[in-house]
């Protein structure tokens, strides 16, 4: 499983669209254990482009805190999973927060 996630200085970052970068967690998919975490500089001349440039990387779930509702709308029509109103954490935690089905919704949806 890949699960992306918009950060800023290696945390979520609130609002999707305003990330300076993407974490890229990579889950075993046996024991939900962490097996890479990659960050991803975005080229600012991509900010418009971000959900495909995602799609490209073939990720299954993007954990969020706000999303427009548009951008939601083109991750689910392929298939990827969108998980919104997430707190402030590291990607690390978020990923395993998601996988164990405790990642709480702080109202930021």
């Amino acid at each position: 499983m890949l699960i992306a996630i918009p950060c800023v200085k290696e945390q979520l970052c609130v609002h999707f669209g305003l990330c300076e970068q993407f974490a890229l967690v990579r889950l075993d998919d046996q024991d939900n254990g962490i097996l890479s975490v990659a960050l991803h500089y975005l080229p600012r001349q991509m900010s418009g482009l971000i959900p495909e440039w995602l799609m490209d990387k073939n990720i299954d779930v993007v954990v969020a805190g706000v999303m427009e509702v548009v951008t939601q709308s083109l991750f689910r029509e392929h298939n990827i999973k969108v998980i919104t109103g997430a707190p402030v954490d590291s990607p690390e935690n978020l990923a395993l927060k998601y996988v164990k089905g405790s990642l709480q919704n702080n109202g930021n949806a």
